[in-house]
């Protein structure tokens, strides 16, 4: 059963925990990623729309199941047990375990408050959750769209907002991995960095 509703919980996760991941957020090593390629567009799964704002972002990858033989990133265990708390804060048991990984992004001149970025669902291959986890206090909200993934939708639905998380140190979001999201660039604090994981649950 893949649930339609959107939780949200603050003090996701113990406060030690959330400092532990705070004190990490500056060693990671980041690569500088495009949030959704120009020639992604057309792809299952990718929607734009007049209020989609594209822009570049770090990523600090921890793991993905895609990758054949991933080297295992040596913060998957503690990234790992985030997840589960975190999970487990919104009511249910953390299963298998799809895609972790860190997200940064920045202020951008010709941002505006109106825009988001890609609207994206992250795996169209298998039915999963996902869950954003704030680690710091900072702005951009999470935009969580009404609109569900159409594996043999002819035309791409048009979006319209369901609900809009604002960060929040050791606040998370938990939703079905097949509902339209997407991030905001911040505008009040230099950056914004959430965990982002993709993951089935146990029945």
């Amino acid at each position: 059963v893949i649930m339609n509703d959107i939780i949200v919980r603050d003090n996701a996760v113990p406060e030690q925990l959330i400092r532990n991941c705070q004190n990490q957020l500056n060693r990671f090593s980041w690569f500088i990623s495009q949030d959704i390629l120009p020639q992604q567009r057309h792809t299952l799964g990718i929607n734009y729309d007049s209020n989609t704002f594209s822009s570049m972002m770090m990523v600090h990858r921890i793991y993905n199941y895609m990758v054949k033989e991933p080297r295992v990133n040596p913060g998957f265990e503690p990234v790992k047990f985030l997840l589960q708390k975190a999970v487990e804060s919104c009511g249910f048991e953390l299963d298998e375990v799809h895609r972790l990984k860190f997200n940064l992004t920045q202020p951008h001149p010709a941002n505006s408050t109106n825009f988001y970025n890609v609207p994206h669902i992250d795996d169209v291959q298998v039915k999963h959750y996902s869950l954003i986890l704030y680690p710091e206090d900072t702005d951009g909200d999470t935009v969580l769209f009404n609109e569900m993934l159409e594996v043999d939708g002819e035309e791409k639905p048009k979006l319209t907002i369901a609900e809009r998380v604002t960060p929040k140190a050791n606040r998370c979001v938990m939703f079905n991995g097949w509902r339209y999201h997407a991030g905001c660039n911040p505008y009040k604090y230099n950056r914004r960095i959430v965990l982002n994981c993709n993951f089935t649950i146990k029945e």
